[in-house]
């Protein structure tokens, strides 16, 4: 056995890794790159290899085997983006295999080449370098189905000075991006060539106000990326998206205001709507800007003045699904958020069910808006029954459906600990509980 297929088989350097060389993949376990040529994807359902370079493995075959290396070698660098461990990976007594989903020359950049492997993306820029530097990210496939993929990015560093445009799947088309608000909020066209996009524009903060989000550095600032998917019809056919320069790729957004609809873009010209994208490019709420999410589905539960007047709010159930390989292991981060629909409200993460947990619970919960003349309490869509109790006098409040209001003259003066629940009605129907303090 060799030096090297020694380390295959006792794990990745256990002992102090020699940086003079990049460790070869042994030649019982051969990396295979293959690709696939655009025109065939309608027969394949898989990504096509793009770029003006498609036919070229090499650079392929070099990424998989700095990453397959851990990065360790002269000039060699590995990058994990949303995730926590930078060491090789196992695969046992499977070949290491990677396709090529893009590979070109990029005007403004070096070559860049992306190649999806073993649940990782990764990002590999060739010219000019003075490090072999491959990015990895979790691959942003839905079950591992190609046809869910969103736009790739080809520049995963913003401190590059170059430009950021996109790798497009074939069977989206008609491209329009925008802006978050102000002067920028107005759809234009965005190229594409040869699965190329053109740059992304560097839009402004999203927000106004610092109630709504935290938009201090270059938080806020990103793209809304609207288009057509060929394979979709009826309100599958248009696809939302948004991008932040870094991230390694766009994050599809979906928007179901029926509980029996399956997708639905997400309707930005509603400008709360857009407000919610313009948020996913900050550190909230409910996502993590330095862990790229894959989707992110919004779901309405209720829409109103909490006050009886003043300015009008929306609740809606946010669930951001992560690729597999993030450290939530695939699972849905839910809560609940509340959004002004006006542009001087609040938006804020109105319930939480994970607080930056690696094991985050997915059980829908119940909600409290407060506000200076009691408190409605909102629930699940699908709530036959909203319940409200005091423990400490017994008193309680029951209303039929999701949302049930309050008023300050019946609540007690004080109370860390008021009891709130939403049940589905029906044998088995579901009880969500929450906790509402007042005032």
């Amino acid at each position: 056995m060799t030096a090297v297929a020694g380390a295959f088989a006792g794990g990745w350097f256990a002992a102090p890794p020699d940086l003079t060389y990049t460790p070869a993949v042994p030649a019982s376990q051969p990396v295979v790159v293959t690709g696939t040529h655009a025109r065939d994807w309608k027969n394949s359902d898989v990504w096509p290899t793009l770029g003006n370079r498609a036919g070229d493995r090499g650079p392929g075959h070099e990424a998989m085997e700095i990453w397959l290396s851990g990065g360790y070698g002269p000039h060699s660098r590995l990058i994990a983006t949303g995730q926590d461990s930078r060491s090789a990976p196992f695969y046992g007594a499977y070949d290491p295999s990677g396709q090529v989903l893009f590979s070109g020359t990029v005007p403004g950049m070096p070559r860049v080449t992306l190649v999806d492997s073993g649940g990782q993306l990764l990002r590999y820029a060739t010219g000019n370098m003075p490090d072999k530097t491959v990015y990895t990210a979790p691959d942003p496939r839905a079950d591992g189905v190609a046809m869910e993929t969103p736009p790739l990015a080809l520049n995963w560093n913003t401190d590059s000075g170059e430009p950021f445009p996109l790798a497009v799947p074939p069977w989206l088309t008609h491209l329009q991006v925008e802006g978050i608000s102000g002067k920028d909020a107005t759809w234009r066209p965005l190229k594409v060539t040869d699965g190329l996009s053109a740059p992304i524009p560097q839009f402004n903060a999203a927000v106004g106000s610092s109630d709504m989000v935290d938009a201090k550095g270059d938080c806020g600032y990103g793209a809304l990326i609207r288009a057509d998917n060929t394979r979709e019809e009826g309100s599958g056919k248009t696809e939302t998206f948004a991008y932040r320069p870094g991230w390694p790729y766009a994050v599809r957004l979906t928007y179901l205001a029926d509980r029996n609809q399956y997708r639905g873009a997400a309707p930005l010209e509603q400008e709360y709507i857009r407000r919610m994208a313009g948020a996913l490019l900050c550190d909230g709420p409910g996502i993590d800007r330095f862990r790229p999410a894959s989707e992110v589905i919004w779901r309405p539960l209720w829409r109103g003045t909490p006050d009886g007047g003043g300015d009008e709010v929306a609740v809606l159930d946010q669930e951001v699904s992560y690729p597999q390989g993030q450290g939530y292991l695939n699972h849905d981060r839910d809560g609940m958020i509340e959004v002004g629909v006006h542009k001087a409200s609040v938006f804020n993460t109105l319930v939480s069910n994970y607080e930056n947990s690696t094991a985050p619970e997915t059980a829908v919960s119940v909600g409290c808006l407060k506000s200076a003349t009691g408190i409605v309490v909102v629930g699940p869509a699908t709530a036959g029954t909203t319940r409200l109790v005091d423990p400490a006098t017994g008193d309680h409040w029951t209303a039929h459906g999701n949302v049930l209001r309050v008023p300050k003259s019946q609540l007690p003066a004080k109370s860390d600990d008021l009891a709130a629940s939403a049940t589905t009605a029906g044998k088995d129907g579901q009880t969500d509980t929450g906790t509402c303090t007042w005032p």
